[in-house]
């Protein structure tokens, strides 16, 4: 075979090519030329030689072409059995996933029982809920009755949660005395107040200052207004007497009808000091006070008024700050047994029936007409209510577990303007009446009564007279322990009077040789007290037992009283609060007319302040800084019987102040029952 090759010349062997062109006969003209044999098998030969080499060709193409063929099959094959295998994987994958779904069909089996089981509970929790349904809206009735222990829509704080609370900060009472100013009082309570707040806030007080403000001042303004034909119509209230020029009888929200003036009008204590005893409202300074400069000036931004319990608690928790309160004041009445048939003769007209619901021991009564508080500041009711009259005070807290002496819970605390004590004059004219009041922490039932005794002994009242008795009945077997050291020792120990005195000729022995000691109180009849008392003679050392009739226990008071050795004033820095139950104000409401609480809000300005005199040089700061005051604060009692307090410093401010007391009265009058 000769080697394959594009070109045939290069194919022939050499000797055969010259043979060739040997050959060759030139074509004649005409194009016919002779062609010997020999030419012939020369062309043969070629044609045979190219056919063989064709052949040649194609025999290697056809051998490529197998080849790759066959490589191809090779290829195919071996994809082939890579695609087996990943089938057998795909197989067993099949065969997993099978499984797999034959388990999820019977997860979605056993679901669908347990559907239907909770389907058929469901239909029993919903029968259950329509019963439940239906009794809440048979019940919906009652539960808006007690709206004030649940959760308000609103957002409000459960009531439940916040059972007491007062206002920080509140300035001592001030006592209107004899004249008819609680509306003053009540008024002027509240700028004190907001003053305080503001001037702490800022950084301008002290903790323990305070601004006395003048209530003669504001009543002189008040008067001038009222003169006022125009004004005439805010003035003239039943019952007051402001439109009449006297400032026995006034209102409240005066302070926000005249607040374009009261702002710039209203001055210290000692421009204008309260006038205690005659209806006087001359204010001789004020007239200096308001031309050179009168710091004390404020912007009242809101007035409010409120007349429901729910709501007054939540506007004191909220503001933070006292409100003003105005109530109506009643009489109240007690049975008294009457067993002198000629004073009540029974089938008379001078016979009172006694109620059959008690036993008096006789059929006839007399009727005791007594106002509607005791000598604990406990306003309360007993039968009837008779209006007397309006009275005007400060509310500062409030606490719903708090049971007073008649058995109802819950109320508010108030900030009074009365005096303590056996009160000589009042401001209705009476010529005698006892009254008593308490702390702050007191009724909101953060300090025992043996720690409350400390700051506001209540002396005068017979509820806290020491009984001396050891349990004896004989006059003879009780003296020694009446009399003796220990006796006394104990009772100053429980701050209690221990010796009292007679005041009242018809039914004891006045004289200095004559002693009394409380020895036991028992209740009768229509909740009366039935005392008995030790009579001794110091001079005879002889004695007897003393038991007046059954009266309200208060009475008693104006039979005996402490004697000057014992007798210890309230602290005017914590004392001077009362208690107004819920449940009489809501009979209140009912029965009587006049009740609300006003709020202010108040804004002072910086110069109303003497920590900024510096700022305000066109301010007269004069009446300010002489009407400054310091608060007493309250002692930190460490257990209810606080003996390792020295007695002479926590009373030394009660009777420090009691002896400037006695010097500022007036003559004494005589005692009248």
């Amino acid at each position: 075979l000769f080697p394959l090759s594009t070109s045939c010349d290069s194919v022939l062997p050499p000797k055969w090519m010259e043979s060739m062109e040997e050959d060759l006969i030139p074509v004649t003209a005409t194009g016919n030329a002779h062609r010997p044999p020999r030419k012939g098998l020369r062309h043969l030969l070629i044609a045979l030689a190219l056919v063989f080499l064709v052949g040649q060709g194609v025999i290697i193409a056809i051998l490529v072409f197998a080849v790759k063929t066959h490589q191809d099959v090779q290829d195919v094959h071996t994809s082939m059995k890579d695609t087996r295998d990943a089938l057998n994987v795909m197989a067993k994958s099949m065969t997993a996933m099978s499984d797999e779904v034959n388990n999820i069909d019977d997860t979605v089996t056993t679901t669908r029982d347990a559907v239907n089981t909770v389907s058929m509970r469901t239909e029993d929790i919903n029968d259950m809920v329509n019963t439940v349904e239906n009794v809440v809206q048979a019940t919906s009735n009652e539960l808006d009755t007690v709206n004030e222990n649940t959760i308000d829509i609103g957002g409000q704080v459960d009531q439940l949660s916040i059972r007491k609370y007062a206002v920080p900060y509140v300035p001592p009472r001030k006592i209107q005395w004899w004249r008819g100013t609680c509306w003053d009082f009540g008024t002027l309570s509240v700028v004190e107040h907001q003053y305080r707040l503001q001037g702490l806030a800022n950084g301008w007080l002290k903790e323990n200052e305070f601004l006395k403000i003048s209530e003669q001042a504001y009543a002189n303004t008040t008067l001038e207004l009222c003169k006022d034909p125009k004004n005439k119509d805010l003035c003239d209230m039943p019952g007051d007497q402001v439109a009449w020029g006297s400032a026995n009888g006034g209102e409240v929200p005066l302070l926000y009808y005249f607040r374009d003036v009261y702002k710039t009008h209203i001055v210290p204590w000692e421009v204008c000091p309260y006038i205690r005893y005659t209806d006087d409202s001359s204010c001789t300074n004020l007239e200096e006070a308001l031309a050179t400069g009168n710091p004390i000036t404020f912007e009242m931004t809101q007035f409010t008024s409120l007349y429901d319990i729910p709501t007054i608690k939540q506007q004191l928790r909220e503001k933070g700050h006292v409100m003003s309160w105005s109530v109506p004041l009643h009489s109240t009445y007690y049975y008294r047994p009457c067993f002198d048939e000629e004073v009540c003769k029974p089938g008379t007209d001078t016979c009172t029936p006694c109620p059959l619901d008690k036993n008096f021991g006789t059929p006839c009564c007399t009727v005791e007409t007594r106002p509607c508080y005791n000598m604990e500041g406990e306003f309360f009711q007993h039968g009837q209510l008779a209006s007397n009259a309006g009275h005007a005070m400060t509310i500062v807290g409030y606490n719903d577990d708090f049971m007073v002496k008649s058995g109802s819970k819950g109320g508010f605390i108030l900030r009074n303007s009365w005096e303590d004590g056996m009160v000589s004059f009042d401001e209705f004219g009476t010529s005698l009446r006892p009254r008593g009041s308490h702390s702050i922490a007191y009724w909101m039932k953060e300090i025992s009564e043996m720690d409350e005794r400390v700051i506001c002994p209540n002396a005068h009242n017979p509820r806290n007279w020491y009984a001396c008795s050891g349990g004896e009945t004989d006059a003879a077997k009780i003296i020694p322990h009446c009399v003796s050291d220990r006796a006394a020792h104990t009772a100053r120990l429980a701050r209690q009077p221990l010796e009292l005195k007679c005041i009242d000729a018809d039914e004891c022995i006045i004289g200095a040789d004559t002693s009394y000691y409380a020895l036991n109180t028992t209740t009768i009849g229509d909740d009366l007290g039935h005392m008995c008392f030790l009579e001794y003679n110091k001079s005879t050392e002889a004695g007897r037992t003393l038991c007046p009739s059954a009266r309200p226990i208060d009475l008693y008071s104006m039979i005996f009283n402490v004697t000057e050795e014992e007798e210890v004033a309230n602290n005017d820095d914590l004392c001077g609060f009362y208690f107004f139950p819920y449940e009489l104000l809501e009979h209140a409401i009912s029965r009587l007319t006049g009740f609300f609480v006003n709020d202010f809000e108040i804004e002072f300005d910086e110069c109303a302040y003497l920590h900024n005199k510096d700022k305000c040089p066109d301010k007269n700061y004069k009446w300010v800084e002489s009407s400054m005051r310091e608060q007493q604060a309250m002692p930190k009692f460490t257990s209810a019987y606080p003996n390792d307090i020295p007695l002479e410093r926590l009373w030394k401010h009660a009777l420090d102040h009691h002896r400037r007391t006695l010097r500022h009265r007036r003559p004494s009058r005589s005692w009248s029952r």
